[in-house]
């Protein structure tokens, strides 16, 4: 996720350091369609994270009960 979240802070500063650059020679789509696919990367890694914590906090929350009633 971190790295995703790298790759589109750098596409985007890469975007406004060479504003005039990507002016002149029209690739104001092609940016805007790499700093999109960054960000979308960067989604994905988001929500395979949050769904991995939350897998983790289920199993957890079944087996500390389970713990606690059988030391009783």
């Amino acid at each position: 996720m971190n790295a995703q979240d790298r790759e589109a802070n750098a596409r985007a500063i890469d975007s406004l350091l060479n504003y005039e650059t990507v002016k002149y020679f029209a690739n104001e789509r092609h940016e805007l369609e790499r700093f999109d696919e960054a960000k979308q990367d960067y989604v994905k890694a988001a929500i395979a994270n949050q769904r991995s914590l939350s897998i983790f906090n289920i199993g957890q929350s079944s087996i500390c009960p389970l713990e606690s009633s059988s030391s009783c």
